[in-house]
């Protein structure tokens, strides 16, 4: 579809809506409607009368393209085989999207294609290929890039928290990918928007839960598994306090889990300095 603009002497201006496929006689025939006889509309570009052909000059850019790069993911998550190959296109296809802006159309298409279970997600982790299992581990990177690159960060949060909380106690391949993807793009969202206590308070409690398990009988039997665990760390990380750090310490060989420790002690020596900058104050009111 093109839209052309036709200008008048009389100072009017027509927006006319052109399929590539129309003539120009049926243009000129649409813009004579209403003429007085004998009249007649002439299109001039420039200095010159327009006839049968005429040039329209445009410019193309190339960008990236978010549609190209979700066809390809939801492509790759729909097989039923997945290849080595696949894998790297998936990965560069998430790694694209992160750098973007997406609309809330897409970033919708994003969270979908993401979180819903397909047949992968339902075969037994033992039964999957090298490549099957590598695509099930990108799950960390299809949450960070959703952290980045989703419109309306704020909206986002209580349904991520909300996936996040049904996948807990469950044990399908596509329930533990929806726990680390959510895991990974509230981490990200944390930079770009508040997080309601209440829900703060929830994830605290959900990661503490998930690390007991891991302390207690350290039921990590494959990658897919550190990662779930990793991500409680990094939740606690965020949102938790001191009263976690000793069982950060006990899960100290779980990814994440010495960053946690460093992200608690660093809000707990700012809250302090914050505190000791207000002492001061304090007691010049009290001397006055």
């Amino acid at each position: 579809m093109l839209a052309l603009f036709v200008n008048s002497l009389d100072g009017s201006r027509r927006r006319i809506e052109v399929p590539l496929a129309r003539t120009m006689a049926d243009i000129m025939e649409e813009l004579e409607v209403g003429l007085p006889d004998l009249h007649e509309v002439k299109l001039v570009q420039g200095m010159r009368q327009v006839g049968d052909h005429f040039q329209l000059e445009v410019q193309g850019v190339t960008t990236p393209s978010a549609r190209k790069a979700l066809d390809k993911l939801q492509q790759i998550k729909q097989q039923d085989v997945v290849e080595e190959e696949d894998c790297g296109e998936a990965e560069e296809a998430v790694a694209l999207l992160a750098t973007m802006h997406l609309n809330r159309e897409d970033s919708e298409r994003l969270l979908r294609i993401s979180t819903k279970t397909y047949y992968l997600d339902t075969v037994s982790w033992d039964m999957l290929t090298g490549p099957e299992q590598d695509l099930g581990l990108l799950s960390q990177s299809w949450g960070e890039s959703f952290g980045y690159a989703c419109c309306d960060p704020e909206s986002y949060v209580p349904r991520l928290c909300q996936l996040l909380f049904q996948s807990v106690g469950q044990a399908s391949n596509g329930v533990y990918s929806n726990f680390v993807f959510s895991a990974a793009a509230l981490a990200k969202l944390v930079d770009r928007t508040a997080i309601p206590m209440e829900l703060a308070e929830q994830l605290t409690v959900t990661a503490a839960d998930q690390l007991h398990s891991w302390v207690e009988g350290e039921i990590c039997t494959d990658q897919r598994l550190y990662n779930l665990f990793g991500s409680a760390c990094k939740l606690l990380g965020l949102f938790g306090g001191v009263q976690h750090e000793r069982l950060l310490i006990d899960a100290s060989k779980l990814p994440d889990a010495a960053t946690a420790l460093q992200l608690i002690h660093g809000r707990m020596a700012g809250q302090m300095t914050k505190a000791n900058s207000v002492q001061p104050k304090l007691s010049s009111l009290v001397t006055l």
